[in-house]
C-alpha cells in the first residue's frame, strides 16, 4: 500500500494528526510505503516505480485537492480502467469532501480512513478537458467540480490572508464562512454559455456553477441530492444573476441542503456539459483551481475502484 501524504493539508495540521495514526496504520499494513512531495520526491515517478513493481492499492493522506493529485497521478500513468488500481483515503484535510458523509465505521482515532481495498468497487470518474495556457489539457476528478462563487472561493481558500490563514489552523468552518462570504461581497456574475447534449445552447450571467457528484462541497454547505458513485450522470446546479442578497440567501441554502427551493437555479443530471465563455474564469476540480474560457465535462462510467 502506496501512502500519498500532504503533511502541510488542514491548515498545517495534518502533520500532527498523521503521526498521531501513523502506529496504528503501520501496524495494520506492515508494508505501507509514505510519499511526501515536495522532498525532493517526483509523485509520478515514484508512483510509477510503485506500478511496474506491481502495486495496486494507493491512498490519499490529505484533502481533496491530495485525492485528486493521486486521481490524476494514477490515471495519466495508466488510463486502462481494467488495470486493476485502487484508490482510498485518509481524512486530513479541511473539508475533506471525498470521505463525506463519514461512517463511524470507516474512523480511526476519529478520523475517517477509506482504506479497506477489499471492499473496493469501481466507480465512476469526470473528465474534464479544457483550454489552458499551453493549448488543450485534461483532468479527472472524482467529487465535485465549481465556477463562480465556489470556486473563487476555494481560490481564495488555497491563497489565503493573514486571517484565513489562523482561522484554517484553529476553526475550519469558521474559516469557510469567512472566504464565503468575503467573495460574496466581491464577486461579479460572469456570462458563461452552458451546452447540455440534449438541449440548445444557453448563455447566462453565472452566479455559481456546481458540477457534482457528491452532494457535499465544501465543510458543511451542500446540495440537497444524493448521487449514486456509478450513475453515469452528474449534477449540475446552476444559479444565475443574483446580487449580494441573493449570493446570501444561496449560502444559506447551501447550509440546510435546499438549493432547489431556491428562485434563479436550475438543477439537473447530464452525462456531458460544456462551459464556454468569452472572458476566462476560475474553474475548481476537488479543490484544485485552473483558468480556463472552455470546459468540456464528461462522465466515465466505472472507471476506477475506489474504497467505500
Amino acid at each position: 500500500m502506496i501512502v500519498l501524504l500532504n503533511p502541510h493539508a488542514g491548515g498545517g495540521r495534518a502533520a500532527k494528526i498523521w503521526e498521531g495514526l501513523r502506529r496504528e496504520l503501520r501496524a495494520r499494513h506492515p508494508s505501507m510505503q509514505v510519499l511526501c512531495p515536495g522532498e525532493g520526491i517526483s509523485v509520478e515517478g515514484s508512483i510509477g516505480e510503485a506500478l511496474e513493481r506491481g502495486e495496486r492499492h494507493f491512498v490519499a493522506a490529505g484533502g481533496d485537492g491530495t485525492v485528486n493529485l493521486l486521481l490524476n497521478t494514477l490515471l495519466a500513468l495508466r488510463p486502462d480502467r481494467d488495470s486493476g488500481l485502487a484508490v482510498g483515503a485518509i481524512a486530513l484535510g479541511s473539508s475533506n469532501d471525498f470521505h463525506k458523509p463519514v461512517q463511524p465505521w470507516q474512523c480511526t482515532a476519529g478520523i475517517s480512513c477509506k482504506i479497506d481495498f477489499s471492499a473496493a468497487r469501481l466507480r465512476d470518474v469526470v473528465h474534464v478537458s479544457y483550454s489552458g495556457k499551453d493549448g488543450e489539457a485534461g483532468r479527472f476528478f472524482l467529487v465535485n467540480a465549481s465556477a463562480g462563487l465556489t470556486a473563487e472561493a476555494n481560490a481564495f481558500f488555497n491563497n489565503t490572508d493573514r486571517l484565513l490563514g489562523w482561522l484554517k489552523r484553529k476553526h475550519t468552518d469558521p474559516a469557510i464562512l469567512y472566504a464565503a462570504i468575503r467573495t460574496i461581497l466581491r464577486y461579479r456574475n460572469k456570462e458563461v454559455t452552458l451546452t447540455f447534449p440534449d438541449m440548445e445552447a444557453v448563455t447566462v450571467p453565472v452566479t455559481n456553477l456546481g458540477i457534482v457528484r457528491n452532494p457535499h462541497v465544501s465543510g458543511g454547505l451542500r446540495y440537497g441530492d444524493e448521487h449514486s458513485v456509478r450513475s453515469g450522470v452528474m449534477g449540475v446546479h446552476l444559479c444565475y444573476g443574483t446580487g449580494i442578497p441573493g449570493r446570501l440567501r444561496l449560502l444559506a441554502a447551501l447550509a440546510r441542503g435546499t438549493f432547489d427551493h431556491l428562485p434563479r437555479t436550475l438543477s439537473r443530471q447530464t452525462p456531458w456539459l460544456r462551459l464556454e465563455a468569452r472572458s476566462t474564469f476560475s474553474l475548481e476540480m476537488d479543490g484544485e483551481i485552473i483558468t480556463t474560457n472552455r470546459a468540456t465535462f464528461t462522465v466515465l462510467p466505472d472507471h476506477i475502484r475506489v474504497c467505500p
